[in-house]
């Protein structure tokens, strides 16, 4: 008796320590349980929300169709038999100067309202007799650009095969290649309003597919890390180079395809020289200008702290390359 005794003044000596607001003992269990219901709710709910954000980062999500651009043609006088010239390539400047190269020899132009081009008697001296880049043989297209915020000696260069791009980094006269691209798009089919909202939120059917590359017209590069690819004769596609990711994919309708184009201002608004194929076989080429909407870097978070100008560095410049013969294009 005197243990139970003992106890039993232990026990009411310790329960009159607590205070009257404190929570019985039997109750714990229960409180620490829906606590940790909640947080592990809370955690997958955060989950699926970046889960969301980031793959509508890696995908272009796009509605019916691309957006569309609508360039303003432009006055054009070919060198005679006009309806006999053809473009292969095109290349231009900030200056406005414009050459154009097919398989018979290059004509420069100045775009001042209307063009006219004249042939040029000689070929000028460009960065390709600098580069001395090993190109592959199985390139029939390719562009190099410096590589904005890399050694100064290093160079963006992408090059088609026929079948598929692929980008690399140059150094010295060697090239270090880094991926393929092959662009990823998940369509988002039933909406063509805020189409990434409808794909997070499940409210359009959803078909993810992958493209290669195999029917290109023209490749150029602008402000240091991007690439704009033109392809099917009506189709723009635009990428990131440093992180791989596909910025966006803008249709160019016309009654005739597009066979080449040049970059006149680089930007993150671009302004783009668009030439296109005769629509009969009587006809001759056409010019268009058009401008892209704003392409912002895939790493750039919060555009507002984004530059809307490309930093110049010293010998900044692209060429493009296309083998057609002996044609190349070159832009400086």
């Amino acid at each position: 008796y005197h243990v139970m005794d003992t106890a039993r003044a232990v026990v009411q000596a310790g329960s009159s320590l607590l205070p009257a607001s404190a929570l019985p003992p039997h109750a714990l269990p229960g409180v620490l349980v829906r606590r940790y219901t909640f947080l592990i709710s809370f955690l997958w709910i955060v989950s699926g929300v970046m889960h969301g954000i980031r793959w509508t980062s890696n995908h272009v999500i796009i509605a019916d169709e691309p957006p569309t651009l609508v360039g303003s043609a432009l006055r054009v006088s070919w060198p005679k038999p006009q309806h006999l010239f053809e473009v292969n390539a095109l290349s231009c400047n900030s200056s406005h100067h414009v050459s154009v190269t097919n398989r018979f020899g290059r004509f420069q132009g100045l775009l001042r309202g209307d063009i006219a081009f004249e042939e040029m008697p000689e070929e000028p001296p460009g960065l390709l007799e600098d580069l001395h880049l090993k190109i592959p043989s199985e390139w029939p297209l390719w562009c190099a650009q410096p590589c904005k915020g890399c050694e100064h000696t290093e160079r963006w260069v992408a090059g088609w095969t026929g079948e598929e791009i692929f980008v690399g980094v140059a150094r010295n006269s060697s090239i270090r290649i880094r991926y393929a691209l092959r662009a990823s798009f998940a369509s988002c089919r039933g909406t063509s309003a805020w189409p990434k909202t409808a794909a997070i939120f499940g409210s359009c059917s959803i078909s993810v597919s992958e493209e290669n590359y195999t029917d290109v017209q023209a490749l150029h590069m602008m402000n240091g890390a991007q690439l704009l690819v033109l392809h099917r004769g009506s189709l723009l596609d635009a990428w990131d180079l440093r992180e791989g990711i596909l910025l966006g994919r803008f249709s160019l309708p016309g009654a005739s395809p597009a066979a080449a184009f040049c970059i006149l201002q680089e930007s993150l608004a671009p302004h783009l020289l668009l030439a296109r194929r005769s629509k009969s076989r009587m006809g001759s080429p056409t010019l268009e200008m058009l401008s892209l909407p704003a392409l912002w870097p895939a790493s750039c978070q919060d555009p507002g702290g984004c530059s809307s100008q490309p930093a110049e560095e010293e010998g900044s410049s692209t060429e493009s390359t296309k083998s057609d013969g002996e044609s190349e294009n070159l832009i400086s």
